[in-house]
């Protein structure tokens, strides 16, 4: 293992910002109540959490009382799916092929409960087509949930056209942003989105506390309608009595902040597609790997992407042999979804693609962050061409 750190998984996590670990020490150590209690000491503390609702709320231009704690985007897409079907009369949820196992597989223990699921299916770059949402969403739809970037390829998904679409139907669009969040310019007003999930530790916050923008009206036909969801969480009156549980206020301050400066961050470069500072890093890196290893294919090149995702294929090197040699070099990548990394299965995103089984397990993922820098990128430059060589000498591979 080399001494040398290059992270680029930043899908998976990122490190915390050296300023929210800042915010952090100031609750665990010296404003340490607890934000229920009836004291001065603890209840002072509501402000903290009301500060981080705002911090938030401005990132994806929503409203602050909208935002619900949670321990993340896992808890907030079980919540919404649950939630929402427990509490609809209609039995019919639709969410699209290449969601992250906290909805996919949320839907299939919908399915053995006795719900009906139509999984959307996605172009070969990765994205779902409005059309089949129209087809597959009806009178009987309960819930839309489609993920707006996906986690392994970094595709976009048409989340604008989603929500224009369902917008005045008495179906909830909800939107997985985990990706998202923090990384491009989100905007639920904008998108028509009802319910939002994000999680902190993906744009530099703490682990372990993340959120669901809920509203708990939207329009339907004309009119102001209330949003049926149930209780996630039973106890307490925390959060409206949605969510029970003690606050977790060290980690909501540190969400607060990451939220502070991911938009200071984001509100310095362009929208989404355009340069956003990470992009023009991730697009050197591609340019350099497609002209110097011969018969790598980039998956969802031509989609839009997150600007720090890169999804590439290596034909004749196997994905998990990469990721080995290249951490023997201190360079962190992965194959997919921490959450499936350990899976010998197909992958199921590139699967829902279509690429060759033949080659599909010749993947890895590199997703970078704002924090990278230019000489950690020249240094995976000199290595990786000399990895894939190896390798597909040893597999026989012929360029």
């Amino acid at each position: 293992m080399s001494d040398k750190i290059v992270y680029l998984d930043n899908n998976s996590t990122t490190k915390a910002a050296p300023e929210v670990v800042d915010v952090m020490k100031q609750y665990f150590l010296c404003d340490y109540g607890n934000s229920e209690s009836t004291h001065a000491f603890g209840s002072n503390l509501q402000y903290v959490e009301q500060g981080a609702r705002e911090s938030l709320a401005r990132l994806i231009n929503g409203r602050p009382k909208n935002i619900y704690f949670t321990s993340g985007a896992t808890e907030s897409n079980n919540w919404v799916l649950r939630g929402v079907m427990k509490h609809s009369d209609k039995r019919h949820l639709v969410i699209s092929a290449v969601e992250h196992p906290s909805v996919l597989n949320v839907a299939q223990y919908l399915e053995k409960e006795g719900y009906r699921v139509t999984y959307l299916p996605v172009t070969d770059q990765g994205v779902v087509r409005l059309e089949d949402l129209m087809t597959a969403a009806t009178d009987e739809t309960a819930l839309v949930s489609v993920m707006y970037a996906n986690n392994e390829t970094g595709a976009i998904m048409p989340i604008r056209e989603i929500g224009e679409y369902l917008r005045d139907k008495s179906i909830i669009f909800h939107t997985d942003a985990t990706q998202a969040v923090g990384k491009i310019h989100v905007d639920v007003k904008r998108d028509n989105i009802d319910l939002l999930s994000f999680s902190g530790h993906k744009f530099h916050g703490p682990k372990g506390v993340g959120g669901l923008y809920f509203p708990l009206k939207k329009y339907v036909s004309g009119k102001l309608v209330r949003m049926q969801i149930a209780q996630f969480m039973i106890g307490g009156e925390q959060q409206g009595f949605m969510r029970a549980g003690t606050m977790n206020t060290p980690g909501i301050a540190g969400l607060g902040k990451a939220a502070d400066l991911a938009y200071e961050h984001l509100s310095e470069h362009l929208v989404a597609g355009e340069d956003t500072g990470v992009s023009s890093k991730r697009d050197d890196l591609q340019e350099f790997i497609e002209e110097n290893i011969p018969k790598t294919m980039i998956n969802a090149k031509n989609a839009p992407r997150l600007p720090n995702t890169l999804n590439l294929t290596f034909p004749g090197a196997e994905g998990e042999s990469i990721i080995d040699r290249l951490s023997e070099k201190g360079i962190c990548v992965s194959s997919g979804s921490a959450c499936t990394s350990k899976s010998l299965a197909i992958p199921y995103v590139l699967d829902a693609m279509g690429i060759n089984h033949d080659i599909i397990n010749s993947t890895i993922r590199f997703s970078l962050s704002r924090y990278n820098t230019t000489e950690e990128l020249k240094y995976v430059r000199q290595v990786l061409p000399k990895v894939i060589e190896d390798l597909r000498l040893i597999s026989g591979f012929k360029e």
